[in-house]
């Protein structure tokens, strides 16, 4: 009998966007999301992570549903070592900047028959920024609320166009366009994360320029205070 795998809420959004048929996990831990792929929407799965007991405890999860044949474990950093044929990268989970590296270290990505997963921990609005600094496009974005987390997962690809955008182009993204009942409450705990920031260097008093680019962006989000 084939076992049922519950994927949280942040996984199946992002299970949810995956149309291709080979995928990459970049930094996979236990792997319940490539094996969700290799169960139900993937032909092949390659799993990377850049230490050897998530590895391993990925090993066990990937026996225990039988689908050892279609995932690839690999000990790697970030997508070294991952065959540029995968039409489906998936970096989630870790934080904006990583993400950033392992994008852009990549020249075969720069296709735009390669589709990029990107769920970011941090410097969400940082990553906007510098996809579309290094041609890439956001097609879409969909928040997440898991009980007191909160995900924005962004799909995106390779287009050429290089272009700044705006301040409110990188704070509120694609949000607005999702449809999610969760964009409202995501966009709410975004005004609440900067105004509490901006409060603390008020406080200080020390940095200016952070202070003028933190009210900015308050004002921008203040629609859903």
């Amino acid at each position: 009998m084939k076992k049922y795998l519950c994927l949280s809420n942040r996984l199946k959004a992002i299970a949810n966007l995956v149309s291709g048929n080979v995928a990459a996990d970049v930094g996979c831990d236990h792997a319940y999301l490539s094996i969700f792929l290799a169960m139900h929407k993937c032909d092949y799965v390659y799993a990377t992570d850049v230490r050897e007991k998530p590895l391993e405890r990925a090993k066990e999860n990937i026996k225990k549903y039988g689908v050892e044949d279609k995932i690839k474990l690999i000990l790697t950093d970030g997508l070294s070592n991952v065959p540029p044929s995968v039409d489906t990268v998936i970096a989630s989970g870790m934080g904006g900047k990583l993400i950033e590296r392992i994008v852009f270290e990549q020249d075969w990505l720069k296709n735009k028959d390669k589709h990029l997963i990107l769920q970011p921990q941090t410097f969400l609005m940082e990553l906007r920024q510098k996809l579309y600094l290094n041609g890439y496009e956001i097609e879409s974005e969909y928040p997440v609320i898991e009980f007191d987390k909160s995900y924005c997962i962004i799909s995106a690809r390779y287009s050429g166009c290089v272009r700044n955008i705006s301040l409110k182009d990188a704070v509120i993204g694609r949000i607005n366009d999702s449809n999610s009942k969760y964009a409202s409450e995501f966009l709410m705990r975004r005004y609440k994360k900067y105004k509490k920031a901006l409060d603390g260097l008020r406080i200080s008093g020390l940095d200016k320029q952070k202070i003028d680019k933190y009210e900015k962006i308050c004002n921008i989000l203040s629609e859903w205070k």
